[in-house]
């Protein structure tokens, strides 16, 4: 058996991008464009999709580690991964989390930095007594010294009745609510960078996982319409004078407005490139794991294995059991695959992957909701399983009448077709 120490197959360490030369250059490029344009109304928006376990996440950080070692002294970075979110609402709040974190190893002047104190406070509440909400930001009242038009503080009057013009004595008289909805935070987080982007600094927001607000929500209509509703919300940052930059699997992008159309998608790796990047991933195990690698046997079978995977999530994840289960080896590559999927679906019966493998002839074909419940027996209990599992996804979330075998499935296709 094979342990490692460091090797993660989910890791989005950008300094392990394998192959993605050309939509590497077309990122970097549209982002420098944006960093180039000192127009503080200037925002641009685009997006990154692919397939589950593509290498969306890698390729997207290793651009904006280039650039953060050229425009970190000019620009804030804020990066939110929305899968660790249940909500546009949590969404904002992080966004303005960040900001104040990366304003403030910024240096800036005393007055942005309350500002941002500002809302990253009140985005901490659903809703509160506005009493208690000032006497919050009261500490913060060097805001309303921001040279310019102040546009949070406005925008906070306006919709909040939130203000430093009052008195202590008028402050402590104050009666009433205030909540704190999603729409009206993420209309303030905007007017937020109205006020940074006057200060001379671009911002660059990405957002990760977008696809995962409420992944499972595409079983029922009612939930895919709550979480279109959050998506479609959260999308309106592409109007802020901000670099937004999307991450989100291909079925979901349906959601995109039009006004987001810089969009590109990552295609699967080739074998070698597979084999490439676990080449540089294994420089960070010790000589003694390098070397039970090495015999012809296990790179025999770790070239059968490249083959196989479209995606190097899966490729990574396969390998990583298969050393765990013994040095990879082409003679029980079947077998060890087969252990695999009974352990990483172990919740559904071995019989029922089979059959719905079996109903993809290819490893991109896309089955109807009727074929992939006939290959679930005609029981929809299973059907749903089958689903929550992922061992199918939706071609498309938002209409989902179409399904795709998940990619760590791909081995249990006939080896003519898979490849």
């Amino acid at each position: 058996m094979i342990f490692f120490s460091k090797l993660n197959p989910a890791a989005t360490d950008p300094r392990l991008i394998v192959n993605r030369e050309h939509e590497r250059r077309w990122l970097s490029g549209s982002l420098q464009q944006y960093l180039g344009n000192n127009d503080p109304e200037n925002g641009r928006a685009y997006c990154v999709s692919g397939g589950k376990g593509v290498g969306k996440s890698i390729l997207t950080r290793r651009v904006l580690d280039e650039l953060r070692q050229v425009h970190s002294a000019t620009t804030v970075f804020i990066e939110v991964d929305c899968r660790r979110c249940q909500s546009r609402r949590t969404v904002v709040a992080r966004i303005a989390q960040g900001l104040l974190k990366e304003l403030n190893s910024l240096k800036v002047k005393p007055e942005l930095l309350s500002t941002a104190h500002i809302l990253a406070t009140i985005a901490n509440f659903d809703s509160a007594k506005l009493k208690i909400v000032h006497q919050h930001i009261v500490q913060h009242r060097r805001a309303a010294r921001l040279a310019g038009e102040r546009s949070l503080l406005n925008f906070l009057a306006l919709n909040f009745d939130i203000s430093f013009d009052r008195t202590e004595k008028q402050q402590k008289a104050l009666e009433g609510d205030v909540r704190f909805d999603a729409h009206r935070l993420l209309g303030a987080l905007i007017e937020l960078f109205h006020d940074v982007r006057r200060q001379g600094l671009h911002i660059v927001v990405y957002l990760d996982n977008i696809d995962e607000l409420d992944h499972a929500a595409y079983r029922s209509e009612e939930r895919r319409e709550a979480v279109r509703t959050e998506s479609e919300g959260l999308l309106e940052l592409y109007a802020a004078p901000i670099a937004l930059v999307l991450n989100m699997r291909t079925y979901y992008t349906d959601v995109l407005p039009r006004a987001i159309s810089k969009v590109r998608v990552l295609e699967p790796l080739a074998g070698d490139d597979m084999l490439e990047l676990l080449r540089l991933r294994m420089r960070e195990e010790p000589a003694e794991i390098n070397e039970a690698l090495a015999n012809p046997e296990c790179r025999d079978a770790l070239a059968k294995l490249a083959g196989l995977a479209k995606t190097p999530l899966a490729f990574l994840t396969w390998f990583e059991f298969l050393c765990e289960q013994g040095a990879p080896h082409s003679d029980s590559m079947t077998e060890g695959l087969g252990r695999f999927a009974r352990t990483h679906f172990a919740a559904l019966p071995s019989g029922v992957l089979r059959s719905v493998a079996a109903a993809f002839p290819t490893y991109d074909s896309m089955i109807s909701r009727e074929q992939l419940l006939a290959a679930c027996n005609g029981n929809e209990a299973v059907f749903s399983q089958v689903q929550q599992h992922q061992v199918v996804l939706p071609v498309d979330f938002w209409n989902p009448i179409e399904f795709m075998l998940d990619p760590l499935l791909h081995f249990m296709l006939p080896s003519d077709q898979a490849r």
